[in-house]
């Protein structure tokens, strides 16, 4: 052991030769010159945690000190790491990091566990080799004498919100110089900015990994969705089918036996309307995921925009039926554009089934119309109407003016509207007052969305 201490310190002598000049320098400059140095050096680190601690003590050593170490508190405690290090002599940081990394630090352990627990400095301005043998922990004592440490700094990295990060230990060791109260309170001063820094740091890392998990959240209920809605259409088709086959054979019977009421009609039209009800629930899950992950790309081809609204008008007659509400058709213009015709069906059918739901039974009417290069889709009720407040929430997913009692579904149906007119380079619009119902305007390009949008997809 005393061969080996021998050698340290013979090593040391090495490793001061050529740093008293810095060291003079470092000793005497103000600690405004200092403060303005260490701005500049934390500037040029960036917020990743990992590598912000390996800067903090180059930076630190270079503001002022000989030697800085910069401590991390493992996942709030009670293990210590060394996070850092810096000598501007690559052997003695050797010599530091072999002899650090050879050890395991405990909060309330030691010097630096004991800063670290009360979150108070250790100030020695002039270490004598008897304090050191005595307050030392005994890995390091050897080392402290190789180097000739002989003053020694160790404040504690809190936060705004009183959490200790760690700690920064500075020491002096290559010119006579001793510690001076104005070092304590520059290490101070930087402990405590180097600690927002770090917090800032922390916090970004903690925010990546959480939208990292949330991503892997995403694509999980994304996954599910498109499963669930895929496994859930194979029944509503063969129940579909099977309405269909007996309401053909309720029709025939009823035909056969002129005169008398058909009991099976009435009760086989409400399934197969909410067979249709569930398949459009379902598919809107599914667009949900696909609109999310911007895989939702419009297969063009020239549409006519009204036959799509007759034709949703000629599916939704026995729902508008059951709602009491009359439906006014005003087609008088032909408008034929460029559009994903499946995808403007279900703008149309997802407007008329908003009304239809808000519409307090009183007449719906659907016009198409031309507006310049534009072709105009109006889907007005005459119900509960909706405020100024509220106009731009409901397009937003999963929202509703009323609750799920008064009426039913996911509250996506105009978020999916907003989502398809906007792929589609259009508009959409809303008038409406309380009591006085709503209008929905949607305008799009008959020439069809953008080539760039297009690409894009």
């Amino acid at each position: 052991m005393i061969d080996e201490l021998e050698r340290m310190m013979i090593e040391s002598e090495a490793y001061c030769e050529g740093l008293d000049d810095r060291s003079e320098e470092l000793s005497e400059r103000s600690a405004e010159d200092a403060q303005i140095r260490f701005y500049r050096a934390m500037a040029q680190t960036g917020i990743q945690y990992e590598k912000l601690l390996p800067e903090l003590a180059r930076a630190v050593a270079d503001v002022m000190f000989d030697a800085c170490l910069v401590y991390r508190v493992v996942d709030d405690g009670p293990a210590i790491e060394l996070a850092g290090v810096y000598h501007p002599n690559a052997h003695a940081l050797s010599t530091l990091e072999r002899t650090y990394d050879a050890h395991e630090l405990r909060v309330g352990e030691g010097i630096v566990g004991g800063v670290i627990a009360t979150q108070q400095p250790y100030f020695r301005e002039r270490w004598s080799r008897a304090e050191i043998e005595r307050e030392a922990q005994a890995p390091f004592v050897s080392m402290v004498l190789a180097l000739k440490v002989h003053g020694l700094i160790v404040v504690p990295l809190v936060t705004s919100e009183g959490q200790v990060l760690g700690a920064i230990a500075v020491m002096r060791h290559t010119t006579t110089a001793s510690f001076l109260a104005r070092d304590l309170a520059l290490a101070q001063w930087i402990a405590s900015h180097a600690a927002m820094q770090l917090d800032t740091a922390r916090l970004y890392q903690n925010l990546r990994a959480t939208n990292a998990r949330l991503d892997q959240a995403l694509k999980a209920r994304d996954v599910f969705i498109s499963m669930a809605a895929h496994e859930l259409r194979t029944p509503l088709t063969a129940m579909k089918l099977q309405v269909h086959m007996l309401m053909h054979q309720s029709d025939d019977a009823h035909d056969s036996q002129s005169g008398k009421p058909n009991p099976l009609a009435g009760g086989l039209g409400s399934i197969n309307t909410q067979i249709d009800r569930l398949n459009r629930l379902v598919s809107q899950l599914l667009d949900v995921s696909v609109m999310d992950s911007g895989g939702l790309a419009p297969e063009l081809a020239l549409t006519d925009l009204g036959l799509v609204v007759r034709e949703v008008a000629r599916r939704f007659a026995l729902e508008l039926n059951r709602a009491n509400c009359a439906l006014r058709l005003h087609l008088e213009t032909t408008q034929i554009g460029h559009w994903d015709r499946d995808r403007i069906d279900q703008v149309v059918t997802n407007l008329l089934s908003n009304a239809i739901k808000y519409g307090a039974g009183k007449p719906i009417e659907i016009e198409v119309s031309a507006a310049g290069a534009m072709a105009r889709l109006t889907v007005r009720d005459h119900g509960m109407g909706i405020d100024e407040a509220n106009r731009e929430r409901i397009f937003e997913r999963f929202e509703r003016l009323v609750s799920r009692r008064q009426v039913s579904g996911l509250g996506l149906g105009l978020w999916i509207v907003r989502r398809i007119v906007e792929m589609h380079d259009g508009t959409i619009t809303l008038t409406s007052a309380p009591g006085e119902g709503s209008s929905f305007a949607v305008e799009l390009p008959r020439s069809g969305p953008t080539q760039e949008r297009n690409d894009e997809h």
